[in-house]
């Protein structure tokens, strides 16, 4: 009955410990949570605020009375619209574009690389907008999975091709356009890296403070191949596309960015999170006394960020002198 349901904003610590799994000490961090940070929204939250896996926080949802949220959870209608439509159009657009060419097994092997790929894209912005649209901007959909298993086919075929070709000889046109293809989704995956990796590392290890804390500082480090990698690209790599110079400026851009962050004793995993993931981290941090606080090994890496990405601007800039 709704009567029985526990309201997780407004229990007393007695009533959310009717809750299974919650005594004295989660049910404190429950109230700490609304009062630091807001409204328990989902399990993701309850997971956050209590340190249980979000697996075990979807069980007690059946138990939980949310209160009407609707005003938090609102969505922007018309840029979600706007972004899906154009997504799908863009990703619909290319798959159209893919022709069955089973001159070869290899030219067989990228159109089913590249049709995985593209669907699989294509799934993940529905999943997005559906996700949206249901008011559960921070979950996912059962379309996630599918999705992801689908990209991830479809990046290990192209590379299982990238492979191949150092041993058995392609046609011409089928290895140019390997090559570019592959060059562009490690680009576009060292982008997405740099952009989401703390927000899909904060949804993986929500529930340990100290594996948060190991993933800030690989987080931090990693930016490191990253844009070294982008500059050897445009020294040795580069296609003439204008596609190297594009992803190029804009890792250089948020490299710096999070190079800066470092500097001023900030980890740049905390910076690139939301606002709302940004509370959310320093919450499960603080309540299992573990720290984000940039050290000296990470004021060494902001240098290191800083002079690798001077580099790449200066090799950037000559690209442009001297095309």
């Amino acid at each position: 009955m709704a009567s029985s349901l526990i309201r997780i904003n407004e229990a007393t610590e007695t009533e959310l410990q009717q809750l299974r799994g919650i005594g004295p000490k989660r049910a404190a961090y429950i109230q700490a949570y609304v009062s630091e940070v807001g409204p328990i929204r989902n399990a993701f939250d309850l997971a956050t605020a209590t340190g249980i896996s979000v697996k075990a926080a979807e069980q007690l949802t059946a138990q939980i009375d949310w209160g009407n949220l609707d005003h938090l959870n609102a969505i922007a209608f018309w840029p979600l619209l706007l972004t899906a439509t154009g997504t799908a159009w863009l990703l619909s657009f290319a798959l159209a574009g893919l022709t069955l060419d089973s001159s070869s097994l290899a030219a067989l092997g990228f159109t089913l690389a590249m049709f995985c790929v593209l669907l699989g894209g294509l799934l993940l912005s529905a999943d997005l907008a559906i996700a949206s649209l249901l008011k559960l901007p921070s979950e996912t959909t059962r379309l996630f999975t599918i999705a992801a298993l689908m990209f991830c086919t479809g990046l290990g075929l192209l590379f299982a091709l990238g492979l191949m070709s150092q041993f058995i000889k392609l046609p011409a046109y089928l290895a140019a356009t390997l090559d570019g293809v592959v060059l562009f989704v490690l680009l576009a995956l060292a982008m997405t890296w740099l952009l989401y990796g703390p927000s899909l590392m904060l949804r993986a290890l929500i529930a340990s403070a100290s594996d948060l804390a190991r993933a800030s500082l690989i987080y931090d480090l990693s930016a490191i191949p990253i844009v070294v990698g982008s500059g050897l690209t445009l020294a040795f790599y580069n296609h003439g596309s204008w596609i190297e110079e594009i992803f190029a400026t804009w890792i250089l851009a948020v490299v710096l960015s999070n190079a800066l962050e470092l500097r001023e004793g900030r980890t740049a995993f905390s910076a690139v999170l939301s606002d709302l993931d940004r509370s959310r981290y320093r919450f499960v941090l603080r309540h299992e006394g573990a720290t984000d606080s940039a050290d000296a090994t990470r004021r060494t890496i902001s240098v290191a960020l800083i002079a690798a990405a001077l580099i790449n601007f200066a090799v950037l800039i000559l690209g442009f002198i001297q095309p």
